[in-house]
């Protein structure tokens, strides 16, 4: 084993992200201390209790969310106090560039959208409104260029 005081908990929707994801961690031999369960994380507190975890992390699936605010609240309530949330998503970087007024940017900003099955993208600064308003404290943002629509974000929990 890598890390024998770490436990981690996986939240998706997808069943079978579930099913699968478990099936690697009994391979690794890791079942004790790593799984997933199926929960939708606009309702977090409906599978967890509040405070359950130290630090949390999302992979381009906050993007999903149809309101920021209300998922990065539920996963606020599930953060101890001191706890850290670290993420990265699709976003839209006026600031470096998009235009909304380019039809070619926009072009570019709808085939992400359909091929990622995702709401209409948000831009790094309402990602960061979101996540102030659910009741974090922004620490640190980096932007990663990747057709000018990634970025990384970095927050403490803040109570």
């Amino acid at each position: 084993m890598y890390f024998k005081k770490v436990d981690v908990t996986g939240v998706t929707i997808n069943e079978y992200q579930i099913r699968v994801g478990n099936k690697y961690c009994i391979e690794s031999q890791q079942e004790s201390q790593c799984r997933l369960v199926q929960g939708d994380f606009q309702k977090l507190d409906e599978n967890f209790l509040g405070e359950s975890f130290d630090a949390a992390y999302a992979i381009e699936s906050t993007c999903h969310s149809p309101d920021k605010v209300t998922t990065f609240k539920q996963v606020h309530l599930c953060l101890r106090k001191g706890g850290l949330f670290a993420g990265y998503e699709w976003v839209l970087l006026p600031e470096r560039g998009y235009d909304g007024n380019n039809p070619e940017h926009v072009r570019i900003k709808e085939g992400i959208e359909v091929g990622n099955g995702l709401p209409t993208l948000a831009t790094a600064a309402e990602v960061n409104e979101a996540l102030v308003k659910a009741g974090f404290e922004v620490l640190e943002v980096r932007m990663k260029l990747m057709y000018d629509t990634m970025k990384a974000i970095r927050c403490k929990f803040a109570k």
